[in-house]
């Protein structure tokens, strides 16, 4: 059973022209948002498109900025509450992980020559306990989560599929929600200790999952 997987997020959109407090349902892979009456979707943060952009007046079209190539939400802040479990010392427990994400673009340039800041997030994480945060932008959700991990209070760690031994990221890493589940190898996908082994069974996996799902096969690194 996998938890977690569809929920609302507590969101805060910010542009040139100010903020607008809103949610993001998080359903079977996909975030949507509302932004006063503009529908985005996409996979992940940094895939985010407008799926209402013909219907929408020329002030809102002037508003929001788009990549050029692929129509990607650009120009903007996001700031993300994702709720995420925790180990302490044995007990389990529940964490907010506020992720702040910023998207720069400029326009005419082709992205495939854009610098790898084009996307940039700051992760925090707070408990009733302890609040910790990264050091610095990431530019992967992987860097930001293994920020935290080494700041995390001895005996504490995540209860999430990016600390499961059955996930790994592949060539294909996206900003987020691109792990790869391989728990339907069973204990034989912690045998694997060189590339060559897992280059064998890379495309072989469960799953696509988010950094941030949980489900009853979790097993700590």
């Amino acid at each position: 059973m996998q938890t977690n997987k569809d929920m609302i997020l507590k969101a805060k959109y910010e542009d040139k022209i100010g903020s607008i407090e809103t949610n993001i349902l998080n359903e079977n892979g996909f975030l949507t948002m509302n932004l006063n009456g503009v529908f985005l979707k996409g996979s992940c943060p940094a895939s985010l498109m407008i799926e209402n952009w013909g219907d929408l007046e020329n002030k809102d079209q002037e508003r929001f900025s788009l990549t050029d190539e692929d129509g990607f939400l650009t120009n903007c802040r996001l700031t993300i509450d994702f709720p995420i479990k925790v180990m302490n010392n044995g007990c389990e427990a529940q964490a907010n992980l506020k992720v702040d994400i910023g998207f720069l673009y400029e326009p005419g340039i082709p992205e495939v020559k854009l610098p790898v800041d084009q996307v940039w997030s700051e992760f925090s994480l707070s408990t009733s306990l302890f609040m910790v945060n990264t050091e610095r932008r990431r530019y992967q959700f992987d860097d930001a989560f293994l920020d935290l991990k080494k700041k995390l209070p001895k005996g504490c760690e995540f209860k999430c599929c990016w600390n499961c031994k059955f996930s790994e990221y592949s060539d294909e890493q996206d900003y987020f929600g691109s792990l790869k589940c391989y728990k339907n190898h069973g204990p034989k996908f912690f045998e694997i200790s060189v590339s060559s082994d897992f280059f064998d069974i890379e495309d072989n996996f469960e799953s696509v999952v988010q950094e941030i799902y949980l489900c009853d096969a979790f097993i700590s690194r």
